[in-house]
């Protein structure tokens, strides 16, 4: 054999690399294949959890925004009920305060009206009695002197 090439020894070396390369192929490569493609699926699982949940969320966050929203107009509306039934409330009060404000100077005026009708009485009295009074004095100094002389007379008798 020329150039020392046996082809038993090429045959047994390829024979050995067949064996070699089916054994590394079952002992490693199959097992290493088998464990990228169950993690590739785990994460592929994972990634569609995580869509799911994700899109969940969106929706719960979607019910919930939606809640809020008319969580707020049922507030609303609450604060414009509160709101009317004050202003009414407070109607009733200033219309209440001013029926009695109306009633108090009414009887304030009455009252004003019976005492000044009081005074005047009393003035047109004592205005009466001060004429009677002058004219007695009146009387008195228009007597004669004789008739003065004739009553001190008598009372010194």
């Amino acid at each position: 054999m020329p150039l020392n090439i046996d082809i038993q020894q090429i045959l047994l070396h390829m024979f050995n690399f067949i064996i070699l390369g089916g054994g590394l192929y079952i002992l490693l490569y199959k097992p290493v294949k088998d464990f990228m493609d169950q993690r590739e699926a785990y994460f592929r699982d994972l990634e569609a959890k995580s869509v799911e949940s994700q899109a969940a969320a969106q929706e719960t966050k979607d019910n919930y925004d939606a809640m809020i929203k008319d969580i707020q107009v049922q507030a609303d509306e609450i604060k414009k009920k509160a709101i009317q039934e004050a202003e009414a409330s407070a109607q009733a009060t200033v219309s209440k305060a001013k029926e009695e404000a109306d009633s108090i100077l009414s009887a304030a005026r009455l009252n004003a009206n019976k005492e000044k009708q009081k005074a005047l009485d009393e003035a047109k009295d004592d205005i009466t009695n001060m004429a009677i009074e002058a004219v007695k004095k009146l009387m008195n100094e228009k007597q004669n002197p004789y008739d003065t002389f004739i009553d001190a007379t008598k009372k010194g008798m």
